[in-house]
């Protein structure tokens, strides 16, 4: 049996992130790397960081521009792949996926998607509450991995728009938004 390993997810994670931005439009603020101001101060790691770059007295956005990709990668490891358990997903492509998903979305919108996805075959197995516990980890290792995958993706796609429908201020991050539930940049 395989697993995931995080060493084949990050580089997928890091290509739909980017680097250092700072749009007033996105509600995270400044971002590198895909790790946002807004989450490292609701996640009470900003501190962390900053003792790390050696200067207390420098902005908080001075302190995510300087942020190293192996920082960021320590993040997504303990904070995100770790605490999930995203290794236990058999199929790479999955993990990978739902490691991506949960990096934009949050993690539990993006259990839930997956959970939908699941529940799509036409025999609900799951309460798509977005937890990731055993029963999610099997339903997804025992699903047709060929259709879970397009499954996934099209709920993410449901679930883009329905933000911009909500929230038009959004719209100018759809385009993107889509191509990353697709993979396609």
């Amino acid at each position: 049996m395989t697993v995931s390993t995080f060493e084949l997810a990050i580089p997928t994670i890091l290509r739909h992130e980017g680097r250092f931005v700072d749009n007033p439009s996105d509600p995270g603020g400044a971002t590198n790397f895909g790790v946002s101001l807004r989450w490292l101060r609701a996640q009470g790691l900003l501190e962390e960081l900053e003792q790390e770059e050696g200067d207390l007295h420098q902005t908080d956005v001075q302190a995510i521009k300087n942020m190293t990709q192996a920082e960021a990668e320590g993040f997504y490891r303990v904070q995100w792949w770790d605490k999930y358990g995203y290794g236990k997903v058999d199929f790479q492509g999955i993990g990978t996926k739902i490691f991506d998903t949960a990096v934009n979305l949050g993690p539990v919108p993006a259990h839930r998607i997956v959970q939908q996805a699941i529940n799509s075959f036409g025999r609900p197995l799951l309460v798509t509450d977005g937890r990731m516990g055993a029963q999610t980890y099997s339903a997804i290792n025992s699903s047709p991995q060929g259709l879970l995958l397009p499954k996934m993706q099209y709920f993410q796609y449901a679930y883009y728009n329905a933000l911009v429908y909500k929230n038009s201020k959004l719209h100018p991050f759809l385009n993107g938004w889509l191509n990353r539930a697709y993979d396609r940049n």
